[in-house]
Order: C-alpha cells, then sequence, then structure tokens
C-alpha cells in the first residue's frame, strides 16, 4: 500500500507542479504526458483482480479464451469479442496464463490512446487529465475493460484517419469493432469533423438531436439486427427497467450533462465566431518554433464546433435517459470527449478567469466522482496490488 501511495502522491505533485507552475510552457507538455501516464499505468495494471466490479469476469474469460483456439465453439456470452478473443490468445500464450501481465497490457493500451487522443487534440493538455480523473473516467475504464480497449483503439484509428494514414486506420478501425462492437458509434465523430458547422448549423442539428432520441428504438432495433447480443440491454428498455450502467444512477448523470450544457450555452453566448476556429491554426505566424509546433500538432485540426457536437449526443442522452443501461452505454463512448470539450471553451476565454474556472469546475466534479467512489460503484475498493 505504501508504494501505492507514493504513486498516488507523485501523480498529483506532477498535476500540481505542471498545471500551476508550467502550465503554459508548449513543449513540456509531452513530458508531462509520458510520466503522467506512466503513473496511471502503474496505478491501472498493478491492481489486483477484485478490484473492478467486472474484472473477476474478465480474468475467466481469460481463461476460457486463453486455452481454446480460435475455431472453437464458444459460450454465448462471449459472442461478438473476436478481436478481444485473439488478445486474450495471445497474452495467455507468451505470459503461461498470467492475467496480472493481461491487466497491465489492457492498462498500457488504454491509457495509452486516451493520452495519445489528449495531445494532439486538446487545447490544454494538462487541464484534460484532471477532468479524466475528476470526471471518473479513469476508475470506469477499471470496470468497463473491453470497451475502454476499444474505444483507445478507436481514438488511435481517428488519429491516423486525421494524418491521412488510411491503411493504418482501416487496420485500427476494424480492431476496435473486433474488440467492441458498439464502438462502431464513436466514428460519427468523423461524420462531424467534416461538417462546416455555423450557429444556424448547430442550432438544427441541436433539435434533429432532440428528435432522434425520441425515435431511437428504429435505430437501436437495426443495432441489434447486426450485433444481437445487445439485445439484453434492448430489454431493459422494453421492460421499462431503470438499471444504471458505471455508477450513473440516482440524477449524477442528468447533473454532469447540465453542467456540459451550461458550457455550451456560454460558447454560444460569449464566443464570438472568429473564436470557434482551432487555437493552434493562429500559431503559425512564419516563426521556426511556431510552425514545429504546428507540424506536431498536424492532427489539431478540430474546431471547438466538433466538441460541442459531440457533447450535445452526450447531454441529450444524459437528460433523457440517465438511468437506462443501453443508452448508457452508448453514452459512454461520447461523454469522454467532455475533458477535451471543456478546456475548449475555457482557453477561449478571458486569461484572467480560466484558472479560476479549471480549479472551481474539477472541485465539483471531483465531488461527484467521491460520491461515486463512495458508493463503490466501480468496485474501487479497497485497492489491493497484484492478484
Amino acid at each position: 500500500m505504501i508504494f501505492y501511495n507514493f504513486i498516488v502522491v507523485m501523480l498529483v505533485l506532477l498535476i500540481f507542479f505542471a498545471f500551476f507552475i508550467k502550465r503554459n510552457i508548449e513543449k513540456s507538455k509531452k513530458l508531462f504526458l509520458y510520466l503522467s501516464g506512466f503513473f496511471l499505468i502503474l496505478i491501472t495494471g498493478i491492481r489486483n483482480i477484485t478490484v473492478g466490479t467486472d474484472v473477476k469476469n474478465y480474468s475467466s474469460i481469460f481463461e476460457v479464451f486463453g486455452i481454446s483456439t480460435l475455431l472453437d465453439e464458444i459460450p454465448s456470452n462471449f459472442n461478438g469479442m473476436f478481436g478481444y478473443r485473439i488478445l486474450c490468445r495471445i497474452v495467455f500464450i507468451l505470459t503461461n496464463g498470467n492475467y496480472q501481465i493481461m491487466l497491465l497490457i489492457s492498462g498500457i493500451i488504454i491509457i495509452y490512446g486516451f493520452l495519445k487522443f489528449i495531445y494532439y487534440k486538446s487545447d490544454n493538455c494538462i487541464a484534460s487529465l484532471m477532468y479524466f480523473i475528476t470526471l471518473y473516467y479513469l476508475f470506469f475504464t477499471w470496470n468497463a475493460v473491453r470497451q475502454s480497449i476499444a474505444m483507445s483503439v478507436a481514438l488511435l484509428a481517428i488519429l491516423q484517419w486525421d494524418k491521412k494514414r488510411y491503411i493504418k486506420f482501416l487496420f485500427l478501425a476494424i480492431a476496435s469493432v473486433l474488440i467492441h462492437n458498439m464502438v462502431l458509434l464513436l466514428y460519427i465523430y468523423l461524420i462531424i469533423q467534416k461538417i462546416q458547422w455555423n450557429r444556424i448549423l448547430f442550432y438544427i442539428y441541436s433539435v434533429l438531436l432532440l428528435i432522434v432520441i425520441n425515435f431511437s428504438s428504429i435505430i437501436i432495433n437495426l443495432f441489434i439486427h447486426f450485433f444481437p447480443r445487445y439485445s439484453l440491454y434492448f430489454n431493459y428498455i422494453a421492460n421499462g427497467s431503470l438499471q444504471s450502467f458505471g455508477g450513473e444512477s440516482n440524477g449524477r448523470k442528468i447533473i454532469l450533462s447540465i453542467s456540459f450544457l451550461f458550457f455550451v450555452v456560454i460558447s454560444l453566448c460569449i464566443l464570438t465566431p472568429n473564436s470557434y476556429k482551432p487555437i493552434y491554426s493562429k500559431l503559425i505566424d512564419g516563426s521556426q518554433t511556431s510552425l514545429k509546433i504546428a507540424k506536431e500538432k498536424n492532427a489539431h485540426k478540430d474546431s471547438l464546433w466538433v466538441f460541442m457536437a459531440v457533447i450535445m449526443i452526450d447531454i441529450v442522452i444524459g437528460v433523457f435517459y440517465p438511468t437506462n443501461t443501453f443508452y448508457l452505454r452508448v453514452q459512454s463512448f461520447f461523454s469522454f470527449f467532455s475533458i477535451l470539450f471543456i478546456p475548449s471553451v475555457v482557453e477561449r476565454l478571458n486569461h484572467d478567469w480560466r484558472l479560476g474556472i479549471y480549479i472551481t469546475t474539477n472541485t465539483l466534479y471531483w465531488i461527484t466522482t467521491i460520491v461515486r467512489l463512495y458508493s463503490n460503484n466501480s468496485g474501487v475498493f479497497p485497492y489491493k496490488f497484484f492478484c
């Protein structure tokens, strides 16, 4: 436990130092994310298989997949996991069935993909990492391991698309869907990214989302037709079940969704049309340093509109279906973008307001996370080392 406490203290000190002392130094952000990622991987990968409500189940799946061949018939509970099955089989053979190493590898994949996407897409990497923790997403990945791996791979695929590396994109995209079928929904981001957004179009889009959510059963039925294993979650809707997903019950998801909506309203009311352009596009002034940064941030070409459009999906689901398992699972693929969206708004506001907004929001979000930790929604406690 002393080692775990040491890692946590080092991570807290690193975030404090970076945010309050070096938060405006661009060249330090990559080092910051490397060091933070190292600590997060340790915290995630060296935990006992009792840490996380679904981890024991994943341990059993790992053993079943490990001793089977790819052509073996497997129980229906494991359908739709072909990509994850391949990963389990490879790790099982190489490690002689050591699930602790599988847990560590899972942590590496998850943290790497999420932090790399933050590096290329966030307007403030340090703030995004803070939201990643205070908005409970880190602890969520400890529970929904397979979904988090699939999302991490999908985020890496999107980065490859941005860099026009289409073969790598195709490989990663297929791999992500084979790991978790529902991650296919995340690629809506690529469509949103291509739209030439403006205020009127955003209003129309928001109204359409409200309409679609009321007729979403048609879309769900189509999705289940191709991926029948998710009919289990659809049954919750048909039966009027109010089961939660990832501890998002008792109205907490409504609170978070409304807080995201608050930032949408702020951006629409305060920001000028020019403010929505990518921040890093303004760095190109001909100097060698600025050109180097612009080249390094090649994938960072999303406007604020893109993040607003993605987070509106989270908001609509969070407000209308805050306790439904199927919808919350869908929403979890878009909730992650809040850690990019909020800094994207704040960095466009007056410089004097930024620090206060970051401290206030992270404090408030940390309260919601403490409530979830107190309820132990994702089985985080008692935290133990190794199997």
